[in-house]
C-alpha cells in the first residue's frame, strides 16, 4: 500500500506558514486550512451551532425528496424511517452531542414523511412520543435521536 499524496494535506496548529510550507514540500503534500473535513466530519467548527449540522439535515431532506411517498404504505414509510433516516446522523452523533433544535428538525421531517397523505395533509394518527417508544411497550420502535446520540457517545466512556 502507498500513501496517495494528492489526497493528503498538512494543516498546522500554531505553526507559521513558512515552516508549514517547508514541511509540506518535504513530504510532498499540499497545505490545508481550517476549517476542514476529516472522514466526512467537519473539523474546526462549532458542533453546538445549528449550521454545523446542516449537511446532515440537508442529506435527510434530499433523501426524502427522492422517495415517492405516494407509492409507500405507512408500514413502508416506517421501515424507511427506521432503516435509512435514523442512520444518517449516526456518524456525527457518535462523536458529538446533537443540539435539541437539530434533533427536533430531523424528527419533524420524519414525522411529516410518516403521516403525510396524498393530498398533502398531515393527519397524525399517533403522537411522535408513541411512535418513538419500543414495540414491546406499544410504540412503533423509531426511537429518539437525542437518546440515540447519548447512547452512541456513552461508548467513549
Amino acid at each position: 500500500m502507498k500513501i496517495n499524496k494528492s489526497k493528503c494535506s498538512l494543516v498546522g496548529i500554531n505553526l507559521d506558514d513558512g515552516r508549514l510550507n517547508e514541511l509540506a514540500g518535504a513530504w510532498g503534500c499540499e497545505v490545508g486550512a481550517w476549517p476542514m473535513s476529516y472522514l466526512g466530519l467537519p473539523l474546526g467548527g462549532n458542533p453546538k451551532a445549528i449550521k454545523f449540522w446542516n449537511p446532515v439535515v440537508e442529506k435527510v431532506e434530499n433523501i426524502l425528496q427522492k422517495w415517492k411517498k405516494a407509492c409507500l404504505s405507512k408500514g413502508g414509510r416506517l421501515t424507511m424511517i427506521q432503516a435509512v433516516l435514523t442512520s444518517i446522523p449516526i456518524y456525527y452523533m457518535s462523536l458529538l452531542k446533537i443540539p435539541i433544535g437539530v434533533a427536533n428538525r430531523i424528527e419533524k421531517l420524519m414525522r411529516d414523511f410518516l403521516w403525510e397523505g396524498l393530498d398533502g395533509k398531515r393527519n397524525h394518527a399517533v403522537s411522535w412520543e408513541v411512535v418513538g417508544k419500543a414495540k414491546f411497550i406499544g410504540g412503533l420502535g423509531v426511537g429518539s435521536l437525542r437518546a440515540r446520540s447519548a447512547a452512541l457517545r456513552a461508548k467513549w466512556l
